[in-house]
């Protein structure tokens, strides 16, 4: 299991721990209260079904409307902040805890599916690996040099050479190579991660009036979520191979290779200038092996108008739309090593940070079942558009779709 799934999973089942304590110590019990009030209910008086003497209408418990008449008593009452609703499709009605609380936080975990990412190459800049002769100069070919050495070259020729293998000889002459992987190589397929990306939000809700049985008000997020993706692919690129010919005397045999000269000498000479030089493109002369890395933190804020509409019995729907906001505040990484056909190993790398700010939209629907007076469970899910983000982190450009991404929540809610 991956590190960033243990603070979701922990505080998911935190939650779930957190439910069933406030559900099993949630009892609708209420605090008698003498009065003297003959229309007041009697504490018996609540229906256990359609059969009872006493029947509780949408008007009001302070003013029940008797099946038969009855004398008018002196009787111990019961007050509670319940709201008595009809059940759908029946004449029965249920209890439901008090509503009429305007604010509401919630805190929730959430999981972001549907968010993608992938590196488009601006372009390429890979060199070879570094390698010194043995005065520390650094090599001019890929597989060998030629230098100056003491003399100055006295006479067009030097000492201070060196090639890998004996294949570089060809006649009278040194072969000695210089690759560039070409610019217009095509990129590696993009990253694509299916894992849910982890994160939370904190919400508050205001309600600002409501019409029959359905609420309404605005809503006011703001979320964090990290992102974490990592990539290694292997492809092949075209190559420039540039050739050059450095002369030795004929009759001479150069010494046997691996041979690495010195810039003080003695040694065997070699013409210091090349007598020609080719140039030719190789199809898929390298191959290439890219490693690629993409973290982000996003902190997001949403707005918008909500609705509330009783589904049953402690059990609402909710839905909500308007205004999303993201910062991306994303780092980017990458090694390449290209590995020649002829021979020699070319490496490549960079990174950059960058801060980005994304505007879009969201809808949003979830279910909250009330477990108390104050506390509430919910679960929902979001659709949110953000667009997609894009920065050329020196060479590599990063590409990061939030166009269609989808949030699952799990959280708690108080309200008073």
């Amino acid at each position: 299991m991956k590190a960033k799934w243990l603070i979701p999973l922990a505080l998911g089942v935190c939650l779930v721990g957190v439910i069933v304590v406030l559900r099993s110590g949630c009892r609708r019990t209420v605090q008698a209260t003498p009065v003297q009030n003959s229309k007041a209910i009697p504490a018996m008086a609540l229906p256990s079904n359609r059969n009872s003497d006493v029947l509780i209408t949408n008007d009001s418990l302070s003013e029940p409307r008797p099946l038969a008449s009855n004398s008018s008593t002196n009787a111990t009452g019961a007050t509670a902040s319940y709201e008595v609703v009809d059940r759908l499709n029946t004449k029965e009605a249920f209890i439901r805890w008090d509503t009429n609380r305007l604010d509401r936080f919630s805190l929730n975990a959430r999981f972001g599916l549907n968010i993608s990412a992938k590196f488009k190459r601006a372009s390429m800049s890979l060199t070879a690996l570094p390698r010194t002769s043995p005065d520390g100069s650094r090599y001019n070919y890929d597989d060998g040099y030629v230098l100056t050495d003491v003399s100055g070259n006295y006479g067009g020729q030097t000492w201070n050479w060196g090639y890998d293998q004996s294949g570089q000889i060809a006649g009278n002459s040194i072969l000695m190579h210089r690759s560039t992987v070409s610019a217009d190589t095509p990129s590696a397929t993009g990253i694509d991660e299916d894992n849910p990306q982890c994160g939370f939000e904190f919400a508050y809700d205001r309600e600002l009036g409501k019409r029959d049985k359905l609420h309404y008000g605005f809503e006011a997020a703001v979320n964090y979520m990290n992102l974490s993706f990592k990539d290694t692919s292997a492809f092949s690129a075209n190559v420039s191979r540039l050739t050059d010919a450095y002369p030795f005397t004929p009759g001479t045999t150069p010494p046997t290779a691996l041979y690495q000269g010195s810039f003080n000498g003695p040694g065997f000479v070699l013409g210091g200038t090349p007598v020609s030089s080719t140039t030719a493109l190789i199809p898929g002369g390298a191959t290439i092996v890219d490693q690629r890395n993409f973290d982000a933190d996003i902190w997001g804020v949403r707005l918008g108008p909500y609705a509330e509409y009783p589904l049953g019995q402690n059990l609402d729907l909710w839905f909500s739309g308007g205004l999303a906001v993201g910062l991306v505040d994303g780092s980017a990484s990458w090694k390449e090593t290209a590995s020649l056909a002829g021979g020699g190993t070319m490496v490549g790398s960079g990174g950059g940070s960058d801060l980005g700010l994304l505007w879009g939209g969201y809808l949003s629907a979830k279910v909250s079942w009330q477990l108390s007076e104050h506390w509430s469970a919910e679960s929902g899910v979001q659709y949110q558009y953000l667009g997609t983000y894009e920065h050329n982190f020196g060479g590599q450009v990063m590409q990061l779709d939030l166009s269609k991404s989808m949030f699952i929540t799990i959280g708690l809610d108080y309200s008073f």
